[in-house]
């Protein structure tokens, strides 16, 4: 799977770092943006998430950012 800051579609969504600690897949379509994989947190533990997003009426660019900002928190907290 790509990773965050380092290939594919989540290389520039998510801060390089030099340990990824998200992995994922994206996916759109007119009005649709998904996101599905893994993370891996400060404390040691993987998460599974997926997130589905359609019908949104905010930019692409902010949807992204917020699902960015959930991982992040998550990766930063548990």
């Amino acid at each position: 799977m790509p990773a965050g800051g380092k290939s594919g579609t989540l290389k520039s969504a998510y801060p390089k770092t030099d340990k990824p600690y998200v992995y994922g897949k994206t996916g759109s379509l007119g009005g649709v943006h998904n996101q599905s994989g893994y993370v891996l947190t400060k404390k040691g533990k993987t998460y599974i998430y997926s997130f589905m997003n359609n019908n949104f009426v905010k930019p692409t660019a902010e949807v992204r950012a917020e699902m960015v900002r959930i991982v992040t928190y998550i990766h930063n907290n548990f």
